[in-house]
């Protein structure tokens, strides 16, 4: 699949209220995209999308920490509801702190958490696979992805 152009195409931007993330949802935006901003600074993503609204872009809001696996199931409904269609394009950006594990009381390298807190060094192996993704393994094989870093915070 070639993106020449992106009207029509449902991006997926985490990590948008700041950054990296808040410029490629704003120029995604700007190329026709609908965006479904993805932030866990819920003020700041709704602020986002309000200007992006405003100028009369497709766009949602979802807070969401990608780094706990309920809230991206969530996450993934919201989408779902939002854009039916599916989404073609996500950008994997959001700042998660792994394999940092001071806080995290037994949990040992390498392993996975049920429960929520990035920033409180909880790993996280999910990040950047597609089963993760807003419409899981299927989609993730007909649309692209685009992984950027970003720090935490």
């Amino acid at each position: 699949m070639t993106l020449s152009s992106f009207d029509g195409v449902t991006a997926v931007v985490t990590g948008a209220a700041h950054g990296i993330g808040r410029a490629l949802a704003r120029q995604l935006a700007s190329q026709g995209a609908g965006v479904v901003a993805v932030d866990v600074r819920r003020d700041d993503v709704e602020a986002l999308v309000r200007e992006l609204t405003d100028t009369g872009h497709r766009s949602l809001a979802v807070t969401c920490d990608v780094s706990c696996r309920s809230e991206v199931a969530d996450l993934g409904r919201a989408v779902a509801r939002w854009a039916p269609q599916g989404v073609q394009l996500l950008c994997n950006n959001a700042g998660v702190f792994t394999g940092f594990l001071r806080g995290c009381p037994g949990l040992q390298a390498g392993e996975e958490s049920d429960s929520c807190g990035a920033g409180q060094g909880q790993p996280d192996r999910r990040q950047g696979d597609p089963a993760s993704t807003p419409h899981g393994r299927d989609a993730a094989h007909n649309g692209q992805e685009l992984s950027t870093v970003s720090p935490p915070g």
